[in-house]
């Protein structure tokens, strides 16, 4: 539970995530992304789920749910990413150093569940906004060379403002080996 290259704090309590952080952005060209990541270290293919409780802060910010391929904030990664509280997208950054793209588009108000599933090269960004009965699809995309070496699995939260922290809350919390 550290920052990627911005300050910020994790607090875990009768399985709620409080995560707050800063940082510019997860977009960022060769600048790296920055934010505050809570995280586990997995292997192979996994789906991550959570429900995205509030959010407070920083109207403009990003949080979600964030597979990354290593610690390093210019390394390839996928999210299932909420911004401003009302747009959901799949957010894919196929190259070292690259800029991430986001695709697909869903409204979302808080509480609501996120799911970003890996299968091989490909991932899965999913939203609901019940009780996980009923998701709606974001989009998929590949990721050539993420592999199959351990990477990191969890949550994110990032301003986009590096001098403004978010504070969002997420529980029911589950990574599941596929």
């Amino acid at each position: 539970m550290v920052a990627v290259r911005t300050p910020g704090s994790t607090a875990h309590e009768d399985g709620t995530f409080v995560v707050r952080g800063a940082g510019t952005d997860l977009t960022v060209n060769n600048q790296g992304m920055t934010g505050q990541f809570v995280r586990r270290p997995v292997t192979g293919d996994c789906e991550v789920t959570a429900r995205l409780v509030s959010r407070a802060g920083a109207t403009g910010d990003r949080v979600g749910l964030l597979m990354a391929k290593s610690l390093s904030p210019f390394d390839q990664a996928a999210g299932t990413i909420v911004t401003g509280g009302t747009s959901a997208q799949l957010m894919l950054r196929p190259t070292v150093a690259g800029k991430s793209t986001f695709t697909g588009n869903a409204a979302v108000t808080a509480p609501c569940l996120l799911r970003l599933k890996r299968t091989g090269t490909h991932f899965t960004a999913s939203v609901s906004s019940d009780d996980g009965a009923t998701w709606t699809p974001l989009a998929e995309g590949d990721i050539p060379g993420f592999g199959d070496a351990p990477y990191y699995v969890g949550l994110v939260v990032c301003s986009r403002s590096p001098l403004t922290h978010s504070t969002t809350e997420f529980d029911e919390v589950s990574i599941t080996p596929m």
